[in-house]
């Protein structure tokens, strides 16, 4: 949880203008490289986990869905 806080902290500043690369002296070509490194893995973890909630539910053991096929039979 405090990870995500800190990320959009980060965010936040970046799109204020804070421009980190030049603050820390950091390499401009390597940071943008690790972000989109960054954001290619979580696009990645949300279509499998999109999948993975898809096949779950189709599979019949959700809760909720077995609750009502109960409740409707």
């Amino acid at each position: 949880m405090k990870l995500i806080l800190f990320l959009l902290a980060g965010a936040g500043l970046y799109l204020a203008g804070v421009d980190f690369e030049t603050l820390l002296g950091l390499d401009t070509a390597a940071v943008d490289t690790s972000l989109l490194v960054v954001a290619v893995l979580f696009a990645v973890a949300f279509v499998v986990r999109l999948i993975w909630t898809a096949v779950y539910i189709g599979s019949g053991q959700y809760a909720l869905d077995r609750r009502l096929d109960q409740w409707i039979k």
